[in-house]
C-alpha cells in the first residue's frame, strides 16, 4: 500500500485541474469488477427481493473514501456506476463469476431496486452519481464478476422495472444502455428503436472494440 504522501501525489495526477491529468467522469463498479481484491455484491442475501440487506458498508472500507479525497481535488468530479455481476441469487449460475441473469419478473424487480438503491446510497454519501449502466460487457462470461444477458432481457429490464422504479423513486440519474464491446455492438444498440426502452435511455457506453 501508499503511504499518505505517495497516495495524495497519485491522486493529484490523476485529478488536479491544473497540474494532473484532469480527469472528471470516473466509474464505480456496483459490487466487485475484475480489480476487485475479492468478489462481493451489495446483497447476497438469496430472495431478498425488497432489498432489506442491501448494503454499502463494504465499499465504505476503500472505494467511497478513494471517490472522497479524488473529489477533495476535483470537486466537480462526476461519477457513474457500473455493475460487472448482479447478486449472485440473480443468476443462472449463482456465482460471481459468468452465467447468466434470470429470466423472471420477481428477479428484474429486485434488480432494479438494487440499482435504485444503489444510487441512493451513493448520493448520500455527497457523491454526485449522475448515470448507472445496467451491466458491464453483457455479451461476454469470463473467470471474474461477470454476467450474460440477451438483448430481450435488457429491453424488459429497462421498461418494465429499471426505467419504471427511477421513475417512482424520483430517481433523475440517467440509465445508460451499456457498456458494450466487440460481440454486443450489432446486437443491444437495435434495442434503441423500441419507443419504450429509448425514453428512459440517456446514454449509451462502448468500450474496447466496440465501435469497431
Amino acid at each position: 500500500l501508499l503511504g499518505e504522501q505517495d497516495r495524495e501525489g497519485v491522486l493529484k495526477a490523476l485529478f488536479d485541474p491544473d497540474e494532473g491529468a484532469k480527469l472528471n467522469i470516473c466509474r464505480a463498479p456496483i459490487g466487485a469488477s475484475d480489480y476487485a481484491v475479492s468478489r462481493y455484491t451489495l446483497n447476497e442475501t438469496a430472495g431478498d427481493y425488497e432489498m432489506k440487506d442491501f448494503s454499502i458498508e463494504r465499499d465504505r472500507e476503500r472505494l467511497i473514501p478513494y471517490i472522497k479525497a479524488a473529489m477533495e481535488i476535483r470537486p466537480d468530479l462526476k461519477v457513474w456506476g457500473s455493475a460487472w455481476t448482479p447478486p449472485t441469487w440473480m443468476k443462472t449460475s449463482g456465482g460471481f463469476d459468468g452465467g447468466s441473469m434470470k429470466d423472471e419478473p420477481d428477479i428484474y424487480r429486485a434488480y432494479a431496486l438494487y440499482l435504485a438503491r444503489f444510487t441512493e446510497e451513493y448520493r448520500a454519501e455527497g457523491i454526485d452519481l449522475f448515470a448507472v449502466a445496467v451491466q458491464n460487457e453483457p455479451g461476454i462470461e469470463r473467470n471474474y464478476p461477470t454476467c450474460l444477458w440477451e438483448p430481450e432481457q435488457y429491453k424488459t429490464f429497462i421498461k418494465e422495472y429499471m426505467g419504471p422504479i427511477f421513475e417512482e423513486k424520483g430517481l433523475d440519474a440517467q440509465i445508460m444502455l451499456g457498456t458494450f464491446e466487440d460481440g454486443d455492438f450489432g446486437r443491444f444498440p437495435a434495442l434503441l428503436g423500441d419507443p419504450d426502452v429509448n425514453k428512459y435511455i440517456s446514454i449509451v457506453g462502448f468500450q474496447w472494440g466496440g465501435l469497431g
